[in-house]
């Protein structure tokens, strides 16, 4: 238990230090897959994550995990498809966050 509380301090310790970046993921709806895009237009590399919400036209929710490190003036390019592959993508959000890289 007290082995799980230090981790849990370290964690949140690194966590607090880390400086928040603002880039603007772009989600792009392909039908029946989505799309990420994000540039990185600062000076500094930058470390990318979060959910990815997918409303499908049957009215399924579908989440993925999204993560990468960008390199400064780089983009990140990925696509993320549907599990049923003849459904299709009415609305997508995401909750990603790019911190400034160690």
């Amino acid at each position: 238990m007290k082995a799980l509380f230090i981790c849990l301090v370290l964690l949140f310790s690194v966590s607090a230090s880390a400086q928040v970046v603002n880039v603007y993921p772009q989600i792009f709806n392909m039908g029946n897959s989505i799309q990420v895009q994000i540039f990185n237009n600062t000076e500094d590399n930058i470390n990318c994550s979060g959910q990815i919400y997918m409303n499908t036209q049957s009215g399924h929710m579908e989440s993925t995990y999204y993560w990468d490190i960008i390199r400064k003036g780089g983009y990140s390019m990925r696509p993320f498809y549907l599990i049923n592959f003849n459904d299709r993508v009415l609305f997508s959000s995401h909750s990603i966050m790019c911190l400034k890289a160690p």
